[in-house]
């Protein structure tokens, strides 16, 4: 019983005998290269598959013409480079002669037939049409994009790649017998923006009133309702406390009237002199912190009128007035002060 593979090289040496007396090589070509022809159909003929190669690939090279191409069919298809094969006899079923014979032509339909169940074919392009594609790393000649391409079966990387375009990529297994279309899109790239003009070192300066206008829109008020928060506070303290020092001492002046000026010394401990102390206490306590109210206003007044005062006026090449407030409080009353730079 004769397999599918001697059968299909059976159809091709008969393809290969018609096609030697082909006007293409015998007759309309110079005779060296009728000469390498004979001699490659002799190496067939001995099954020097390696030998006919040798002779054959200069002629494709030379003159791709279909009898040369069928004859390279069965040399790859006897090497086992079934993609190779394919593609040759691709090449000669769409340039056969016409006067070829149509039992010869069928011959070589049924070998193609065979040789598509071994191979896979893709048929590759990309949307930009001067983009550069390649099958795992090897450039497709652009004549042959959008043609079917055999290969064998396997993993394939595609890539297209094009000046201004990101590139494109498709990963693809291929399976015998199976055909694919890949079309690769390629996205035009983002004009990046043009570098604004270098500004001058020149730079007129703005009138004093639209200056002043950006400083008063840009400047927060949040500080002048603290410092009336503060200066209100510290009225409300001054006041308050003042009227309580004011009372404590009327008390304790109406104590002192009604008791010896020995009656302390001799009697620290009676309950009058107890009561006229408490009252001195609470007389100087109450005088401490009005003054501490005080000067809480005074600070947060002078604080806020030289935030309004000074803070739009202040340009960039002017260093900012520099205050620094203290207040202390003490037993015997309370101090108040505001230095700085202006």
């Amino acid at each position: 019983m004769v397999s599918r593979s001697e059968l299909w090289a059976a159809v091709l040496a008969a393809i290969v005998v018609v096609t030697a007396a082909s006007p293409a090589i015998a007759g309309d070509s110079p005779e060296s290269e009728q000469a390498r022809y004979r001699e490659a159909h002799r190496a067939i003929s001995k099954k020097d598959w390696i030998a006919a190669r040798e002779l054959l690939l200069p002629l494709w090279a030379d003159s791709p013409t279909y009898d040369v191409a069928s004859s390279l069919a069965l040399v790859e298809y006897q090497l086992g480079d079934y993609p190779m094969a394919a593609r040759h006899l691709a090449f000669a079923l769409e340039h056969v002669a016409p006067v070829e014979k149509p039992e010869t032509v069928e011959r070589m339909r049924l070998g193609m037939l065979e040789l598509r169940g071994k191979v896979g074919g893709l048929r590759l392009s990309a949307s930009e049409p001067s983009a550069i594609v390649t099958l795992d790393g090897q450039t497709v000649a652009p004549q042959l994009l959008g043609r079917e391409l055999f290969v064998a079966p396997g993993h394939y990387t595609i890539e297209a790649h094009a000046n201004g375009s990101t590139p494109g990529r498709q990963v693809l297994e291929v399976l015998p017998g199976q055909s694919y279309t890949v079309e690769l899109e390629l996205h035009a790239l983002p004009i990046p923006p043009s570098p604004p003009a270098a500004a001058s070192r020149r730079l007129t300066p703005p009138a004093r009133g639209s200056e002043a206008d950006h400083a008063n829109r840009e400047r927060p008020w949040w500080p002048v309702l603290v410092g009336g928060s503060l200066t209100a506070t510290g009225l409300g303290m001054a006041i308050g406390f003042g009227v309580a020092a004011n009372d404590a001492e009327s008390e304790w002046r109406s104590r002192k009237e009604g008791i010896s000026a020995s009656g302390c010394a001799e009697r620290p401990s009676s309950l009058d002199c107890r009561r006229l102390r408490d009252a001195i206490d609470r007389q100087h306590g109450a005088a401490t912190w009005s003054t501490v109210g005080v000067g809480v206003s005074v600070l947060s007044v002078a604080a806020t009128a030289a935030y309004l005062l000074l803070w739009p006026t202040r340009s960039e090449s002017t260093p900012a007035a520099r205050m620094s407030p203290s207040l202390s409080v003490g037993s015997n009353g309370a101090e108040l002060g505001l230095c700085g730079a202006f």
